[in-house]
């Protein structure tokens, strides 16, 4: 909203309070905190999408083929999911909430690691939003990624 309101000054004092705190707390830490990102973005959920494609991938591809895939591939889909959400937004929902709502639901829907409690990230601005179909498949998506990952996600043992 700012950015389209032209509030310049706005944008990059908040922009430049979020790269300070950011580089405040990991100047604490060191840039090592960001090792588990790196290990983490190769990993693929039991409940995602992605599973099949790493599968077969895999076997066609190798593995190192298709994790870049999917690393370069999801965040793609998830922007073009957003703009597909973000047209079928209940009427009268202000873009300072629906923007948001539907870029963590893409984000849920198509990320390689989704984990139930991640839908939360989503339900903040939904609850704020006009109540529509896309709550309704929300709440569909909250309750499969529970069901499907009631593993720990370690996938099903015999």
């Amino acid at each position: 909203p700012l950015l389209r309101a032209g509030a310049w000054r706005r944008v990059a004092r908040q922009a430049t309070a979020a790269v300070l705190t950011v580089a405040l707390l990991y100047s604490v830490y060191g840039l090592h905190a960001l090792d588990p990102l790196s290990a983490a973005s190769r990993m693929i959920s039991s409940p995602s999408l992605w599973t099949v494609f790493d599968r077969l991938g895999s076997a066609l591809l190798g593995p190192d083929a298709t994790a870049t895939a999917i690393r370069l591939l999801w965040p793609a889909l998830m922007l073009a999911l957003a703009w597909v959400l973000h047209r079928r937004t209940p009427t009268g929902s202000p873009p300072a909430v629906a923007v948001p709502f539907v870029l963590a639901f893409a984000w849920v829907l198509t990320a390689p690691w989704s984990m139930p409690w991640y839908a939360a990230l989503a339900w903040a601005p939904a609850a704020l939003c006009p109540q529509g179909r896309l709550t309704r498949y929300l709440v569909v998506t909250t309750a499969a990624l529970a069901l499907v990952h009631n593993s720990g996600g370690h996938g099903w043992t015999a």
